[in-house]
């Protein structure tokens, strides 16, 4: 288990500078310049933090209970997208601007760690179904 969430660790580091870095310069210097709630830094910093502890999580219970790691997956799933809209909430209830453009901005990496926590769990039920084969 502490093998796999350093290997999760190591990858979900590089995934967010390369993904995170690329948002960066794609807001910075190719979009019109525009202020935005949340800053990049800010965003994959949550979505990092976020998706590390629930995949730890994930790790824990497929440790303990492996026939529910799905059900955990699942459940973990709906509680980043009800912290992700706490996140978003000051965004939501702001009346001063347009709030499109800043929920566009979260939710594409939002997606995109999402894709890349499921790459691994499925890789994880893999390895759990070949090991009772």
């Amino acid at each position: 288990m502490k093998q796999q969430l350093l290997n999760f660790i190591k990858y979900l580091l590089l995934f967010t500078i390369v993904v995170g870095g690329a948002q960066y310069l794609f807001i910075e210097f190719i979009l019109e310049p525009r202020e935005y709630y949340y800053n990049t830094f800010a965003i994959y910093g949550f979505l990092f933090a976020v998706t590390l502890l629930l995949f730890g999580a994930i790790l824990y219970i497929n440790s303990v209970f492996s026939e529910y790691t799905g059900y955990a997956f699942m459940a973990s799933s709906f509680f980043k997208m009800i912290l992700s809209v706490l996140f978003l909430l000051p965004i939501i209830r702001s009346d001063d601007r347009s709030y499109i453009a800043d929920v566009v901005v979260f939710f594409i990496p939002y997606f995109l760690y999402l894709f890349f926590e499921t790459f691994f769990v499925v890789d994880l039920l893999k390895d759990k179904k070949e090991e009772t084969v």
